[in-house]
Formats: C-alpha cells, sequence, structure tokens
C-alpha cells in the first residue's frame, strides 16, 4: 500500500432487467461483478485504486428483491451505497482523503443520492450515462463534491439531455461540475471512449482530494 493507504472508490452498478441474474458471467455463473462491469472495476484496480462494487439489494444473491419491484427502487439501492461506503472504514489501509464513488446509468442517480447523505466524506464523484434524475437530488444544501458527469450524444439507453440539465443546474447553484459529451452511441463506453473515461475519472479523482 502507498505511505498514506490505498484510495478507493465505490462503484454503484446500473439497472438489470432481472436482478437475481445481476454479477453472474457469460455461462449463468455468480461471478460478480459480472462480465458487463468487470472491465470497470479492473480497470480502476490496475490504476491503483481499492474498488467495491456492491451489489443492491433483491440482486444476484443478496435478499430484498420486493424492494426491486416496488416504487423508487433507487433510493433504496442508494443507502445500500451507503452503507458499503461507511463499511470501508472496516479496511486496513486506506486514505481517508481519497474516498470516491462512481455510478453508471442507474448507479448514477444512486451516487447523487447517496452523495445527500454522505456530503463531503465523498472527496470526488463521477456519473456515466446517468439517469434523468429527479430534482429533489440537486437541492444546494445536500452536497459540494466535486462531480464529472460523461455521457455518450447519441445514448439510446440514456438521454444525454439529462446528464445536460444536470449539470447546468448544478453550475448555476455554484457547484464544481464538469460535463464531458462524446460522439457515440454507447452506454457504457468501449474502445478509446472508455480509456478516456477511466482516464478522465482518475485525474478527476486526484485532483480532487479532501
Amino acid at each position: 500500500a502507498p505511505e498514506q493507504g490505498w484510495p478507493s472508490i465505490v462503484f454503484n452498478h446500473g439497472y438489470h432487467p432481472d436482478p437475481p441474474q445481476y454479477g453472474r458471467n457469460s455461462r449463468g455463473l455468480n461471478d460478480r461483478p459480472g462480465d458487463y462491469y468487470r472491465g470497470v472495476a479492473q480497470a480502476l484496480v490496475d490504476r491503483g485504486f481499492v474498488v467495491l462494487v456492491p451489489d443492491f439489494r433483491g440482486h444476484n444473491e443478496s435478499d430484498g428483491l420486493e424492494y426491486t419491484l416496488g416504487k423508487n427502487p433507487f433510493s433504496y439501492y442508494a443507502r445500500d451505497s451507503v452503507a458499503a461506503f461507511l463499511a470501508m472504514d472496516t479496511l486496513a489501509k486506506l486514505d481517508g482523503s481519497q474516498r470516491f464513488m462512481l455510478g453508471h446509468s442507474m448507479g448514477g442517480q444512486v451516487t447523487l443520492a447517496a452523495l445527500n447523505t454522505l456530503g463531503s466524506a465523498v472527496a470526488a464523484a463521477s456519473i456515466w450515462s446517468t439517469m434523468r434524475v429527479p430534482t429533489e437530488l440537486l437541492m444546494p444544501e445536500s452536497f459540494d463534491s466535486p462531480l464529472l458527469v460523461l455521457h455518450a450524444r447519441d445514448d439510446a439507453v440514456t438521454n444525454v439531455q439529462g446528464s445536460e440539465a444536470l449539470a447546468q443546474t448544478l453550475q448555476s447553484q455554484g457547484r464544481k461540475v464538469e460535463l464531458d459529451v462524446y460522439n457515440g452511441s454507447d452506454h457504457l463506453f468501449s474502445g478509446e471512449q472508455f480509456d478516456e473515461a477511466i482516464a478522465s475519472s482518475v485525474s478527476w479523482f486526484t485532483s480532487n482530494k479532501n
């Protein structure tokens, strides 16, 4: 470990149409975080971060499937994200000034809701291809963590206008936020855009320590 401890990231996963199948590989075996998200976690680990990817309730073999069927399940997932973030206190050799969050798609909503609770404990956050964010998550007094927002211009799963509106609202509130819109349609970035998204997020994290 570095002398000051490892920097760490809680990675909030996105929506899965069949939550018990989340985190299973192409052979159907339990292999969290599954083929879809493994590249994200591995790329961050390769750059020197401890990465915690929690299953939200009802996903994979976690209890709470009934919550995935209710209204606004992401609000419950945010509680799971907060719990995961706080649980990192039990891990040895982490740097308390370098604790971050990254969320993809629905995980963008989850990340913002978690920031409302955790506040400045999260040194910075990055959200990719987020779902449109409810206005109640954007109250000026809720959080002050610097936020990086990444989206593909022609993403057909989540509309880029949601990210643009989010960045505009936060900027009008005086928040530290940066929006990068990539050409293309990948909901989860691939190729050069994936490498750029990882590099941008890592740079954002390392330049925004507590």
